[in-house]
């Protein structure tokens, strides 16, 4: 199930590969994925005046308009101004960040990048922006993220699915893809309580059917729970069921 069914997307970057990045990084997470890819903040007008938008990424540096003063357009002067707008950039500097933030931004995400990480930047933009992205059928929810530690190599998931006795979710092939029956530590929070989990891969797919996809959905059974755990795990699961993310 994908994060988000449907979102049309504007990525303002002067770097091709930047753009093919977030493409990518996108579309496992979109079931259906508008996307448009400009080299400068002027193009990006253009291209506002004539096509509505869900999600902005913008670069920083770029020629004829800059992303800083794109953004300042947006917020001040489009007919989308209430738009989602994430900033996507090499500087680091807290005082970057600020300024982004003063002019607008909904999320700042820093390169280089992975596709984790460039989906939770989104997911908390659209939380904070309290615009979540269009959906044909229902109100889109936010995704979570866990971290399945396999003896210091470490795979992001994205979660689709968790229960009492397996989860499900989304990693990237090139992260860190576990072979079937690996262990993993799994640290889950909860009302200020963790408990650490040894998950096992009972499952790889890959994401959609394509052999070569980039993404690969994986299952991982729970050990057998004691009367805490169960009661933790069922805590958590219920928890994030009454945050409405759409999870089974």
């Amino acid at each position: 199930m994908a994060t988000f069914e449907k979102l049309a997307v504007l990525v303002a970057d002067d770097t091709p590969f930047t753009r093919d990045v977030i493409r990518k990084g996108l579309h496992a997470a979109v079931g259906q994925l508008t996307f448009v890819g400009v080299d400068n903040g002027r193009n990006a007008q253009r291209s506002m005046q004539d096509n509505r938008f869900d999600l902005l990424l913008v670069d920083w540096e770029m020629p004829r308009m800059d992303g800083l003063e794109f953004i300042k357009w947006v917020r001040e002067e489009s007919e989308q101004r209430n738009i989602t707008i994430v900033m996507v950039s090499g500087r680091s500097g807290k005082e970057h960040i600020v300024t982004a933030i003063k002019a607008g931004v909904d999320g700042y995400l820093i390169k280089p990048f992975n596709d984790a990480k460039l989906i939770a930047t989104v997911v908390h933009a659209f939380k904070k922006r309290g615009a979540p992205a269009k959906s044909e059928e229902s109100p889109q929810h936010e995704r979570t993220m866990l971290e399945l530690n396999f003896s210091g190599k470490v795979a992001h998931l994205l979660l689709t699915a968790i229960t009492k006795t397996s989860l499900t979710g989304i990693i990237k092939r090139e992260e860190y893809l576990p072979p079937l029956l690996a262990k993993a530590n799994l640290r889950i929070m909860q009302s200020q309580q963790s408990y650490d989990f040894e998950v096992t891969v009972t499952q790889l797919a890959a994401h959609n059917g394509n052999p070569h996809a980039d993404f690969i959905n994986l299952t991982a059974s729970f050990p057998a729970l004691n009367d805490e755990t169960s009661l933790f795990l069922h805590n958590y699961i219920t928890a994030l069921k009454q945050k409405n993310e759409t999870l089974r």
